[in-house]
């Protein structure tokens, strides 16, 4: 993961990206599931958080992964959308 990670580092830094779409939420972000466990990934945040300048980050993160948690944010200027399908069952 960490080598995918760095890929699409290098690829943000030195072409502008507006739709980023990763299956992982970003760790902290819209990633709790139903027990209560951060389940997004760290080698997304630490390479958002720290080594792409901030000029450079996309304008949408568009992601899926954790249905518990689904919704839309915004941070650093970047919106981030969860929308994973939430699926609620009754039983009778």
């Amino acid at each position: 993961m960490n080598s995918k990670v760095d890929d699409m580092v290098e690829v943000l830094n030195s072409t502008y990206v507006d739709v980023l779409v990763c299956h992982s939420p970003i760790y902290g972000i819209l990633d709790v599931n139903t027990s209560g466990n951060h389940i997004g990934s760290t080698a997304i945040s630490n390479a958002i958080s720290y080594k792409i300048s901030e000029e450079q980050l996309p304008s949408y993160y568009l992601c899926g992964h954790c249905h518990e948690n689904r919704g839309i944010i915004e941070r650093n200027n970047m919106l981030i959308s969860n929308a994973a399908l939430y699926q609620h069952v009754i039983e009778i």
